[in-house]
């Protein structure tokens, strides 16, 4: 017989004959937020398609909004999957598979594929102020270059900018005997780190990595913004001197 119940702990439990699963209620807060930033984020993808003709940014904004989807609703399904489809959850024949696929999807979805949709956004932030920043100032960079190269550009860069985190750890199998001089065993796998990881330089890559990006969206970011700011400012005030002064002559006559 089937129970759903909300204890006084705040978390709350599914039971049955296959399920025994306790979901604490800030990961029910957790994938509320995330699912609510997706649906909006493919809102705005859905209407950016419908302008995209209007004007060119519209397709970097566009581009920028998928990464957002992908990227919120991918820790969606993650955290959803370990909450039903964890080997510690699921207690079946095939937990030692899902405790695998857990474990994959821990490396390789959640740390590196997730860290590249951020860094993929964060350069797409900084190519768009660039490209405002060059505009106001008349400075012809991008304009010889199609759209579609600049991209695809970027996106390598993502790829390749985390990549190294690959090789800090790998999945190792673990097998423990039943019994003593038992040639019967079970099998299990864990997170263990490479040679590489156990570096001295593959220790430094993440805290490398992490502080060239906080550096870029803290300092270089913020500046390019503030710079944009006083340029726009600057731009629109001889806009309205030199309308005010056109309208002027303009009675005058």
């Amino acid at each position: 017989m089937e129970n759903l119940s909300l204890g006084l702990s705040g978390n709350f439990s599914l039971s049955n004959e296959i399920f025994n699963i306790r979901i604490p209620t800030r990961n029910i807060v957790i994938i509320a937020t995330w699912s609510f930033g997706a649906i909006t984020s493919l809102i705005n993808l859905l209407v950016f398609v419908k302008i995209l003709k209007k004007d060119l940014l519209y397709k970097f904004l566009l581009i920028m909004c998928a990464a957002d989807f992908l990227y919120l609703s991918t820790f969606v399904f993650m955290y959803i999957y370990r909450i039903f489809c964890d080997g510690r959850l699921i207690q079946s024949e095939c937990s030692t598979t899902a405790k695998y696929i857990d474990l994959f999807n821990e490396l390789v979805i959640d740390e590196y594929f997730t860290s590249c949709l951020a860094i993929f956004n964060i350069s797409m932030e900084i190519y768009l102020t660039l490209d405002r920043l060059f505009l106001v100032t008349q400075v012809k960079i991008f304009k010889n270059f199609n759209s579609n190269i600049i991209i695809i550009i970027i996106g390598i860069f993502a790829s390749l900018y985390y990549f190294p985190l690959l090789f800090i750890y790998q999945i190792q199998e673990i097998r423990t005997n039943l019994t003593i001089n038992s040639l019967n065993y079970t099998i299990t796998y864990d997170i263990t780190k490479t040679n590489y990881g156990n570096s001295k330089i593959g220790i430094l890559t993440p805290t490398i990595l992490s502080l060239i990006i906080i550096t870029i969206v803290t300092f270089i970011l913020f500046s390019l913004n503030i710079l944009n700011i006083i340029k726009y400012k600057k731009y629109f005030d001889q806009k309205i001197k030199k309308s005010t002064y056109q309208s002027k002559i303009f009675v005058f006559l």
